[in-house]
């Protein structure tokens, strides 16, 4: 699974125990026969499996680039309809202090189209650039919704 290196660090630190990913056209889940409602896989658009609950996959700092030699077991499988509503326990486990850090870098890498003062309102630390980043709130909020629609997958590291 590919992971930015300042990422990986994370999840090699335990500090990153969950990823969100955005879910393409044709992407479903798939519920456990016998418990509908407990997500055990996420499918292409071609009907192939994407991620699976109990799969281990490698740690990989880019496309192209070799693993790590580090595993992650997923745990859980969720969709997240709304990034934009993370919350601090969310944002935590992908390795983020707050809200708004994760939707900082959420935001460069995935919609692109936000502009920078934007996404660096997004980082605020003091309580003038915090209601100053209101506006870019709501602007964020007239955002695709496509572009924030994400499935969650919880892991663990297998060493």
């Amino acid at each position: 699974m590919l992971f930015r290196p300042e990422l990986l660090e994370l999840i090699l630190s335990g500090d990153k125990t969950q990823t969100r990913r955005v879910c393409k056209p044709g992407e479903q889940i798939v519920d456990d026969a016998t418990s509908p409602d407990v997500p055990v896989a996420i499918l292409d658009a071609r009907g192939r499996v994407k991620w699976r609950v109990g799969q281990t996959y490698a740690l990989q700092p880019g496309r192209g680039k070799a693993g790590i030699g580090t595993r992650i077991r997923v745990k859980r499988l969720s969709l997240d309809y709304d990034v934009r509503q993370i919350s601090g326990a969310d944002a935590r486990a992908e390795g983020f202090y707050t809200e708004r850090a994760f939707l900082y870098v959420w935001t460069s890498m995935h919609d692109p189209a936000v502009p920078d003062y934007t996404r660096i309102s997004l980082n605020a630390l003091s309580q003038w650039e915090l209601s100053y980043s209101v506006d870019n709130m709501t602007y964020l909020a007239s955002r695709p919704a496509e572009r924030y629609r994400a499935w969650v997958i919880q892991f663990e590291v297998v060493r």
